[in-house]
């Protein structure tokens, strides 16, 4: 594995570990919260397996941050002119509106970057927790 793609799923899973912590969660008491193995969280946490995308939308629902929260500074971006355009078409919607655009556009994002790793290693993920 590239150093960037460890430091990818190491920064996934010491945030993992991060928020858990914060709410005084045993493993077990997470993997019981988002209905996953505690064995799971536990290979999360300590870089043995790396989180599917459906995985860490659960996680980020439940601990109610954004998806690319899970993500290393550098892949968090800046203001950008489509950044702009986007929030002026956004700025009619409603409160809820826009934060289901919010979880769909962090969806689309870490979705991307962690296919990209995967083709970038030539991984085929078929335990779906790897």
């Amino acid at each position: 594995m590239s150093n960037k793609n460890q430091k990818i799923y190491e920064t996934i899973g010491n945030k993992i570990k991060q928020l858990r912590e914060k709410l005084n969660l045993s493993q077990d008491d997470l993997a019981s919260k988002i209905e996953i193995t505690p064995n799971t969280i536990s290979r999360w946490e300590n870089h043995v397996y790396k989180p599917r995308i459906d995985d860490l939308e659960k996680l980020a629902t439940f601990f109610n941050v954004n998806l690319s929260a899970f993500l290393p500074d550098e892949y968090q971006t800046g203001d950008s002119p489509e950044i702009s355009a986007l929030m002026s078409a956004a700025s009619e919607l409603t409160k809820d509106d826009i934060k289901e655009l919010v979880r769909y556009a962090e969806y689309r994002k870490v979705r991307k970057i962690i296919e990209s790793k995967k083709i970038d290693k030539g991984e085929v993920n078929n335990a779906g927790h790897q």
